[in-house]
């Protein structure tokens, strides 16, 4: 290779590099926050039914699973308050929480593409479904997000959770999912004396990965069990109806005794974020 060759090399390496550094600074001053609040399962699933959930561009990790042949999956029915958006400090409208959001979730996925990742052996969590009740964040997750979110007719109670394609009336059974859960008075004095939170902690506390034009992108979110304002266990029944994305073979759960491998729980918590940015960055 010449040395003209050598030298347009460099200095168009260069200017991507500055341009990309450039880039995801201007990702990170555009941040969000807000309240969410969650009854949520951790389930094991096959492993081949979990990774159809997933883009072809993701995977899941070799051996990040402790059950044979099966991969941990949250399903979180959720709902987000005082929902803002900031840029260099300023908020800006519209404010648009709060709003239902069914979210499933997945740890331990990384990308394909080894040159893609900071540490191709990095856990991230990757969430292949969200349903919400409201157009505009549903607009904003799948622009700016790669979120794969969809609007559906929902409603919530106390402690029930519906959604469906067609309109919810009583007596009507919901076609997309349906849940109900009771509160547990906490036997423990902190979460940390539970090996289940410590792992539904350490799964939500892994930095989100998402597919954003076709590119695989990665991005923080704060939405673990520390620093939770309210945390308790539960028990939860949920079931999945004919309009659920994903024909998970499993469609009814009853979770009432919790174990390390089934548990339901309850949490609120305040979470940040900014824009994805490239996985090769610190986040």
């Amino acid at each position: 290779m010449s040395k003209y060759k050598i030298f347009f090399l460099l200095t168009f390496l260069s200017i991507n590099n500055s341009f990309l550094a450039k880039a995801n600074t201007f990702q990170k001053s555009i941040s969000g926050s807000g309240d969410w609040s969650s009854a949520s399962a951790l389930v094991y699933l096959p492993k081949s039914e979990v990774q159809s959930s997933l883009p072809k561009e993701l995977k899941l990790l070799e051996n990040f699973s402790e059950i044979e042949g099966m991969h941990p999956v949250f399903f979180m029915f959720g709902i987000q308050e005082k929902v803002r958006s900031r840029f260099k400090g300023r908020v800006f409208p519209p404010y648009f929480a709060p709003y239902l959001e069914f979210i499933l979730a997945v740890p331990g996925v990384t990308s394909r593409n080894p040159n893609d990742m900071k540490d191709p052996e990095q856990a991230h969590i990757f969430l292949p479904l969200l349903y919400l009740d409201r157009t505009y964040p549903v607009w904003v997750g799948v622009k700016f997000f790669g979120y794969n979110k969809l609007k559906v007719k929902m409603q919530q109670t106390k402690n029930s959770y519906k959604a469906s394609k067609i309109t919810l009336k009583k007596g009507t059974k919901p076609t997309v999912l349906s849940a109900n859960w009771k509160n547990h008075k906490n036997k423990f004095t902190s979460w940390r004396d539970e090996n289940a939170f410590l792992k539904v902690n350490q799964y939500l506390s892994q930095p989100v990965i998402s597919l954003k034009n076709k590119k695989v992108k990665c991005f923080p979110f704060s939405w673990q069990i520390e620093e939770s304002e309210i945390i308790q266990t539960i028990s939860l029944e949920f079931d999945l109806g004919p309009d659920f994305l994903y024909k998970f073979s499993k469609r009814n759960y009853v979770i009432n005794n919790n174990t390390d491998n089934e548990f339901a729980f309850y949490y609120k918590k305040s979470w940040v974020n900014h824009l994805p940015i490239s996985c090769k960055e610190s986040l």
